[in-house]
């Protein structure tokens, strides 16, 4: 099928794979994780048989999902800083701004945002 367009919801496994199967072919492979910039990986060549394609690191801190690391991130992440997910007082998106996945939100999660700040998703 010649310009079809698909979207999987997959889930990593503890070693950060996910297994999928599609057809031989040449795919354009938009990756992209809760609170993460997306990663394009153009013109992905699949043959026949299980052939690993590595989307590389993820850049974190995309706390507000516009495929942007800017101000909007920064306020939401200091609204989220000190709660923990599961906090009845804490902001919603709390879980979206504990980038280390760790349960709380801390120093560590506002210096990972800061890292990656200015930077925009490869959608080229």
């Amino acid at each position: 099928m010649h310009g079809a367009l698909a979207r999987y919801t997959l889930r990593t496994g503890s070693d950060g794979t996910v297994n999928m199967v599609l057809e031989p072919g040449t795919y354009d492979i938009r990756v992209r994780s809760e609170a993460t910039l997306m990663s394009v990986l153009r013109s992905v060549a699949l043959a026949p048989g299980m052939d690993p394609v590595d989307a590389g690191v993820l850049v974190g801190g995309d706390v507000d999902g516009d495929d942007t690391v800017g101000v909007l991130d920064h306020a939401a992440m200091v609204a989220c800083f000190g709660y923990a997910a599961g906090n009845p007082q804490a902001p919603a998106h709390v879980s979206r701004c504990d980038l280390d996945g760790d349960g709380h939100v801390t120093a560590l999660d506002y210096s990972a945002m800061l890292m990656s700040f200015g930077q925009t998703g490869n959608l080229n």
